[in-house]
């Protein structure tokens, strides 16, 4: 495979950015959401982090985030395309995030992923996260949350 290149945009995409994530989105995860959609749910977030994974100029992955409450930051959502996995792409996406956010003074990043999204979870657990609970959606489905700790755990 060709390099990746990848980029971070922090704060609030712009429309041409939020047309490509939420086609990015559609293609990844088939939840129907529109670039609307996408700025409707981050439009009150607070300090916005976007990796982008990109080759020859495509979009083919993608970490987005932002400031849950004082010193935790939520890996809301992120994904790379099917014919890409398996080369690295999300582990980078992941560590730049972290990198990022261990900047910016957070101390915790917490995600959420699907029971069943076995490659999401193991990007997780390999970038340091750890399981802190489960939970049913909605729908009835299993949720794993997770967190990591970008600073040494205090003692309790």
């Amino acid at each position: 495979m060709t390099k990746i290149e990848y980029k971070n945009i922090e704060g609030f995409p712009s429309d041409e950015v939020l047309t490509k994530l939420a086609a990015l989105n559609q293609e990844i995860f088939s939840f129907g959401e529109t670039a609307e959609h996408l700025s409707q749910a981050l439009k009150e977030r607070h300090k916005l982090l976007l990796c982008l994974a990109l080759h020859e100029d495509q979009l083919v992955g993608f970490k987005l985030g932002f400031q849950e409450r004082s010193y935790y930051f939520e890996s809301w959502r992120g994904g790379v395309l099917p014919e890409y996995r398996g080369n690295g792409i999300a582990q980078a996406l992941l560590q730049r995030q972290h990198a990022w956010c261990k900047e910016q003074g957070f101390r915790i990043v917490t995600t959420i992923a699907h029971n069943q999204n076995t490659p999401m979870l193991i990007v997780n657990l390999r970038g340091g996260f750890e399981i802190v609970g489960t939970f049913l959606d909605r729908r009835k489905m299993v949720k794993v949350m997770l967190q990591k700790w970008l600073v040494p755990i205090p003692d309790a």
